[in-house]
């Protein structure tokens, strides 16, 4: 039977319009869906979700006097569940954006403005907090200027104080580096596309504990769910198109005769995928979506509307 379908397209308007719906600036609408998916996870990767978390300081940590009044505003957002979301760059809601840092040491930079000012963001700051954030807890590891985002340091305080952590990016059978990377070398090899294996002052050498880049600079787990995103909505088109018979037995008993072309569109509803009957609107659920696939619908606890 002829069925007009492209499941793909249908999935890169959704996207289009949850980032729009998100306040994000807008994709151009001529980009493929992979495009306008990366940008999507690559905005919701950078979001902090808002829930109530641990405040944990490393032994090295310190913060000037002049900022502590910022501190204790943030430290209060961490504990209470407040929005960190305003501490963070200002080039935050930009979906094309690439957060360095993040993406290759999972570390957030925060401002430590004591009110919001422009934009609903705190007042920005000279001094940056650095601290590696997870669903329960933020690691504070110290409080420095903005010439440290390539300052190895940074893995060697998380080191010394939550081994445990670094363990999952550890090279225990490479004892030492022939060339220590220097805070320049880290920054050039970011902007080049080249993840940096890099040996911390405390001892250890460590692959990327953000997983890495691509050679676009684009994280390498933005563009894993990028993949697998597309491979399942690829799936689910074949499904579709096998099980179009049912959607016009469907059709027929609710009084309209199909003519061909059949014309299916993508529905994506909490964790169910639907195949839609462009006309009528008749519909049949092609599955439900697996934990690791669930932002394609919407995912409890995102900062915002997800993919």
């Amino acid at each position: 039977m002829d069925v007009e379908i492209d499941f793909l397209d249908d999935w890169r308007l959704i996207l289009l319009q949850r980032l729009e719906a998100a306040g994000a600036p807008a994709a151009l609408p001529a980009e493929t869906a992979r495009e306008v998916a990366k940008q999507c996870f690559n905005l919701v990767r950078r979001l902090i979700p808002r829930r109530p978390r641990r405040v944990l300081r490393s032994r090295e940590f310190s913060c000037h006097s002049h900022r502590m009044e910022g501190l204790q505003l943030l430290e209060s957002k961490i504990a209470s569940g407040g929005d960190l979301n305003p501490h963070l760059s200002t080039r935050l809601e930009k979906p094309w954006f690439n957060d360095a840092l993040l993406n290759d040491w999972d570390i957030q930079h925060f401002h430590l403005g004591e009110r919001a000012e422009a934009l609903g963001l705190v007042g920005r700051t000279g001094e940056l907090l650095f601290a590696r954030v997870t669903s329960e807890k933020v690691y504070l590891i110290d409080v420095r200027d903005h010439q440290s985002f390539s300052d190895r340091a940074l893995l060697g305080i998380l080191q010394s104080n939550w081994p445990d952590m670094m363990s999952t990016c550890s090279l225990p059978r490479v004892r030492s580096l022939p060339v220590d990377s220097s805070t320049m070398d880290i920054t050039k090899l970011r902007k080049a596309g080249i993840d940096p294996i890099v040996q911390v002052p405390s001892g250890g050498v460590y692959m990327p504990l953000g997983g890495g880049v691509v050679t676009s600079g684009t994280s390498a787990e933005v563009m894993r769910l990028v993949i697998e995103h597309m491979n399942v909505i690829e799936g689910c088109e074949d499904v579709a198109k096998a099980r179009v018979s049912e959607i016009v037995v469907l059709a027929a008993q609710a009084g309209t005769d199909l003519r061909p072309p059949i014309q299916l569109r993508l529905d994506l509803e909490g964790e169910a995928v639907w195949s839609r009957e462009e006309v009528t609107g008749v519909r049949i659920q092609l599955g439900c979506l697996s934990q690791s696939q669930r932002i394609l619908g919407g995912q409890q606890g995102m900062p915002w509307p997800a993919c």
